[in-house]
């Protein structure tokens, strides 16, 4: 026996069911999210997908003989086509090549149009018919229709492409025009009106997200997609897509990119002007606010250092045991001394990340910086002897100060210091 609606095989006592479940499922996970390729073929596609449903045309021929207006899919693993006859009320079936839903009607499949039940007259609400919006008549009559005593009058006021509509006096709706590039909608007098921006709104000076630096290669730098604020035009610009660029380098020296408009396209340039605050932390390029700090880039013998960027943070891949990134190699003075780390810090960094060593079998090895407030040579870290740490040390001079404790001082080995990366600003 099967069911009286899908014909789904029923199960009896003692049967192997699977095959009889097994199609089941099939029948249900085509009817549930019915979708047809395509209604207008009359003989079977030679190569269907698994599980493509069609709606066999008049006159079918091959496996589809008989089956016309029969939903009809092709199962794989079976190797064959299973049917199911329609039925008045049938649907919705979404057609892909046509874009339309449709459902059966007794004597055949139709457009299923989104009215209500009974006859399809002027009542009934179409937003294909009325040209993309609801005319006053459609939606007069659609309440007539549903018993409304004395439907309302209504005026649809939008003519013109970018108009909205807003409530007027009495319920009755009133066309706002549409405004001009740049104009917010406000209270204005106590009615809703286009105006320029003044004042109350509050735009984000500092807004940057995304704009990730990837090392492509040597001679290239990738930036990922994202926003950032332009003090030039007090808008957000926006890189939509990947963008990867290959800028002329030259030397050991760091190279800034920035973000800037071009003709309403978001674009990138890499120069060797460094970029200066303008807003707190926000930076921009010096003396050009149109260009919107991204981030620095190392070159060393002209060719980009590689580097991992995550967030605000860059860390260096390339050896670090070795210049320039060890910026201090066998220290032995007990007698505070500073280094500069500004070839491997550019000027937005305000944190380095060090590697700090001690290969002394005696003495603490002191390492900070020129704003520490201790006395000399006690640093913001100190490193037994035999040992290493990384820090996170605050660096905002770009210089670091060393030197091992005057007692003990350091016996049979030295202090050395490698900047692995660094936190910065943009």
């Amino acid at each position: 026996m099967t069911t009286t609606k899908l014909g789904l095989t029923e199960t009896a006592n003692g049967q192997a069911n699977y095959l009889n479940v097994n199609t089941a499922l099939s029948r249900l996970d085509q009817l549930v999210f019915a979708r047809v390729v395509d209604r207008d073929l009359s003989a079977p596609p030679g190569s269907p997908a698994n599980g493509a449903m069609y709606i066999p045309a008049a006159t079918a021929t091959g496996a589809w003989a008989g089956k016309e207006n029969n939903l009809a899919w092709w199962l794989t693993d079976a190797n064959q086509w299973f049917f199911l006859a329609p039925a008045e009320g049938m649907g919705l079936v979404y057609v892909l090549d046509e874009d339309e839903f449709i459902y059966h009607n007794g004597t055949a499949w139709t457009v299923f149009s989104g009215g209500g039940g009974g006859a399809t007259d002027a009542a009934d609400v179409s937003i294909a018919d009325a040209g993309g919006y609801f005319s006053s008549s459609d939606v007069e009559g659609a309440l007539q229709e549903l018993g409304a005593a004395s439907a309302p009058s209504l005026t649809n006021p939008m003519r013109t492409a970018g108009d909205i509509i807003v409530g007027g006096k009495g319920g009755t709706p009133e066309r706002l025009a549409k405004g001009t590039d740049g104009q917010v909608l406000k209270m204005v007098s106590g009615s809703q009106a286009w105006a320029a921006e003044s004042g109350g709104g509050y735009i984000d000076k500092r807004m940057m997200w995304g704009l990730r630096m990837v090392w492509v290669s040597g001679s290239s730098i990738k930036i990922e997609p994202g926003a950032a604020y332009l003090a030039s035009t007090a808008a957000q610009i926006e890189l939509a897509s990947d963008l990867t660029i290959s800028p002329t380098i030259t030397g050991d020296q760091f190279y800034h990119l920035y973000i800037y408009d071009n003709s309403g396209t978001a674009s990138v340039e890499c120069v060797t002007t460094a970029p200066a605050s303008y807003s707190g932390p926000a930076m921009q390029k010096t003396g050009d606010n149109s260009r919107r700090y991204i981030g620095s880039v190392l070159v060393k013998s002209g060719a980009f250092v590689n580097f991992l960027h995550i967030d605000n943070e860059v860390f260096y891949r390339a050896g670090q045991d070795s210049s320039p990134f060890r910026v201090v190699s066998g220290a032995v003075n007990t007698t505070e001394a500073s280094v500069s780390i500004s070839s491997v810090l550019p000027v937005s960094a305000k944190v380095a990340k060090l590697r700090i060593i001690s290969t002394s079998t005696a003495g603490i090895f002191n390492v900070g910086v020129p704003e520490d407030s201790p006395a000399a040579p006690v640093g913001l870290i100190q490193v037994d002897p035999k040992s290493n740490v990384i820090y996170s040390m605050p660096c905002e001079s770009r210089q670091i100060t060393y030197a091992f404790s005057a007692a003990g001082g350091p016996t049979a080995g030295a202090g050395y210091v490698d900047v692995h990366g660094y936190s910065f600003f943009r």
